[in-house]
């Protein structure tokens, strides 16, 4: 808890996340279920994930503006953005506009600034900690960001049987609040040298295309995101089967336990066993391994058991990638190298969501999940090729 404690400015960056993902956590998941219990048509799962992370693709716009702007107040804004549009959701809501493309569209706006503050975060902590902190640093921010995550995914799941769409809105709505007032609260002097090197706006491309490491980093994390983009839609149609949104909140919140635990100890087990780079390779690997299990069953509760040991690894992965990507890139260029890399990656999740959203007509949630780990395995396995990411410490 020390740099919580001691460091105020990223304490309050810590709890601008921690309401900021609360807040999208909860109208991802009450849309989601809303529309497909409003249509019956898995479609519209894959399209409103489609929606809401789509934004992505235009992340590299705005990464030379991150690098050379006031991040705090770039925060501010990306959250007061979400809560404008999300207030108009709720409006339209409330007066019955329940068109899921009138509900698509506003989702989308509510997450072209939603998506975009996750840049600004990452590239801001390197500027409010110590090098020796990054790795403590990350882990609360990844905790910050699974646990309101999958826990108010969670706990949505559940409230929805006991209040109305518009009532869980709003208090979303105060999550964004919080958030801002959170982020205004930090105080600090961007340093001199972010200024030095303006670039444009391909420039974070350039910076990943002039490593090969970058490169192959940035194509398998797309690749895996459009198959996360899948696992979104395959989680409401499991929970559909056993006509319950109540285990769907209680699939996502065994998820959420097992990626807090993850990034917590996880980490630390596996980084006193193995350097940086190696634990990336190992990490991959073992992640594939519970979602090829997956495969075997159709039990309720064995499903929650694979998902919970799929978190573990997963919480593990948000905290490594983030301390190697900020440790093998400068400080400057952390702002349009994240922003490129989510219009690479994060934005091949929408259309995962859409693909499969059609696909899951036709393919069972096992087979699906037997695709996806094998994937991870390869993948590690593959990496391992990478003598820079390999040796990384």
């Amino acid at each position: 808890m020390g740099i919580l404690k001691f460091n105020k400015n990223f304490r309050n960056l810590w709890l601008g996340r921690l309401f900021s993902n609360a807040g999208d956590s909860v109208y991802y998941v009450v849309l989601s279920w809303y529309l497909i219990t409003t249509t019956k048509d898995p479609f519209w799962v894959g399209f409103i994930n489609f929606a809401i992370f789509i934004p992505n693709i235009f992340s590299f716009l705005i990464g030379h503006i991150i690098d050379n702007y006031n991040k705090k107040h770039i925060l501010i804004i990306l959250e007061i953005g979400q809560a404008f549009f999300l207030c108009i959701l709720i409006i339209a809501i409330y007066f019955n506009f329940d068109n899921p493309y009138i509900i698509s569209l506003i989702a989308f706006l509510i997450a072209f600034f939603g998506q975009n503050t996750y840049a600004v975060q990452d590239a801001i902590i390197p500027i409010l900690v110590e090098e020796k902190d990054l790795e403590s640093a990350n882990k609360y921010m990844s905790a910050a960001y699974n646990t309101s995550d999958y826990l108010f995914n969670a706990i949505s799941g559940i409230i929805i049987k006991l209040m109305s769409t518009v009532y869980i809105l709003l208090l979303d709505l105060l999550s964004f609040v919080l958030s801002i007032i959170s982020f205004s609260k930090i105080e600090y002097k961007e340093k001199e040298s972010l200024n030095e090197d303006k670039g444009d706006f391909w420039s974070g491309f350039k910076l990943i295309y002039e490593d090969k490491s970058l490169v192959y980093l940035t194509f398998t994390s797309g690749y895996l995101n459009m198959l996360f983009g899948g696992l979104g839609v395959y989680q409401v149609i499991i929970a559909n089967e056993f006509e319950s949104s109540v285990y769907y909140g209680i699939l996502l919140g065994i998820l959420s336990l097992g990626v807090v635990i993850g990034n917590s100890y996880g980490v630390t087990v596996i980084l006193k066993k193995l350097k940086l780079g190696l634990a990336i390779i190992t990490n991959e690997i073992l992640k594939g391994i519970p979602l090829v299990l997956l495969f075997f069953t159709s039990d309720k509760y064995l499903i929650l058991v694979f998902f919970f040991v799929f978190g573990i690894f997963l919480g593990i992965t948000h905290v490594i990638m983030a301390t190697y990507f900020q440790k093998a890139i400068p400080s400057n260029k952390l702002g349009r190298f994240y922003s490129a890399t989510y219009t690479l990656t994060v934005s091949a999740f929408p259309l995962g969501a859409l693909l499969f959203g059609y696909v899951a007509k036709y393919m069972s949630y096992n087979y699906f999940m037997l695709l996806f780990g094998v994937n991870f395995i390869i993948i590690g396995i593959s990496m391992s090729k990478f003598r820079k990411i390999k040796n990384f410490e």
